[in-house]
C-alpha cells in the first residue's frame, strides 16, 4: 500500500 507502481505483489504484507 506503499507503492503504486507495482501491483502490490510483494510491497505490501497482503499481496494485493
Amino acid at each position: 500500500m506503499m507503492f503504486s507502481q507495482v501491483p502490490m505483489t510483494r510491497t505490501s504484507s497482503q499481496g494485493g
